[in-house]
């Protein structure tokens, strides 16, 4: 969750799947690929949620994630995707289209996993 942001804020983040694909499109398609890192990201969440392997909720945090993820197969892909988002994300690291695709294609392959 990122402070300053409002619980009601946090809460449009909890959509439906599909609804994540616009907001990726939208976020590449402006070539900003930190925002569509981070759609990617809770896009993830809620394919683990619907699946029942997490409990998706805006005030949880990734440790709380990593933590309901620890006995689950997947554990370790998410766990290097999550550490790749928090980079990106928390740490601003400008990610260019190239590394972008790369990461895409990780999340991609872990949601059809699932």
């Amino acid at each position: 969750k990122i402070t300053g942001q409002s619980d009601e804020e946090s809460l449009t983040e909890l959509i439906e799947v599909s609804a994540y694909d616009a907001l990726i499109t939208e976020a590449e398609n402006s070539k900003q690929f930190n925002l569509a890192t981070r759609y990617l990201f809770l896009k993830t969440l809620k394919n683990l949620s619907d699946r029942e392997f997490i409990n998706f909720t805006a005030e949880k945090t990734n440790k709380e994630y990593l933590k309901e993820m620890e006995r689950n197969n997947y554990f370790s892909e998410f766990r290097e995707l999550t550490r790749n988002y928090e980079y990106i994300w928390y740490g601003q690291y400008v990610i260019e289209n190239e590394e972008y695709q790369k990461l895409k294609e990780n999340f991609d392959s872990f949601n059809k996993k699932m």
